[in-house]
Order: structure tokens, then sequence, then C-alpha cells
């Protein structure tokens, strides 16, 4: 991965004059790596955060948080098992760290 003094160096160079396939043997990289470097548009690389995942008790948070705060947290891996979600025996936990001790 080129770093971003490198990509700096490029964009200098060239504005000095020097050839890519110059720039590339100076530099020890790809005359490739040096085209799309000075192609590019951003000084800086721009990443995007991704999504969250889901998880299987999405559709169960309502009524995992109201069981909590009916203070009946001890019958909730059950009472969500006998709603139809079978993978929520330990998630359940992870859900409602803080809040729940069993």
């Amino acid at each position: 991965m080129i770093t971003f003094e490198i990509r700096m160096e490029i964009k200098v160079l060239h504005k000095r004059g020097m050839s890519i396939r110059a720039i590339a043997r100076e530099l020890g990289i790809s005359r490739n790596t040096v085209r799309s470097h000075l192609k590019a548009k951003s000084e800086k690389p721009q990443y995007s955060l991704r999504p969250a995942p889901s998880s299987l008790l999405d559709e169960y948070r309502d009524y995992i948080s109201k069981r909590i705060s009916d203070a009946h947290p001890y019958k909730i891996p059950a009472t969500v098992i006998a709603r139809g979600n079978h993978g929520a025996g330990l998630s359940w936990r992870a859900y409602y760290p803080e809040r729940v001790h069993p």
C-alpha cells in the first residue's frame, strides 16, 4: 500500500516535470501505480463505514426491553424461543450485558 507521503511525492515529482517512468524508477514502484495515483482526484483515500450487521434478535428487541423492565430477565430466553427465535439462547445476554446478571 502506498503511503500518503509517497503519494504526495509522486504528485510533486510530476509537477516538476518528471515522466511517469522516471518517477516509477526513482520510487521503486510500478508505472501503473504512479499513473493511478496521478489520476486520483482526492489527496487522501476516502473510506466509508460498513453498515452494522443485523442480529437474530432485532425483531425481538422491544419484547426483550419490556421483559427486562418488568424485572423477569431469567425467563427471557425461554419466552423468546417460544415466540419462534431458536438462536437467541446466548445472544440475548450480549444484547443487554449491563442490565442482566443471571
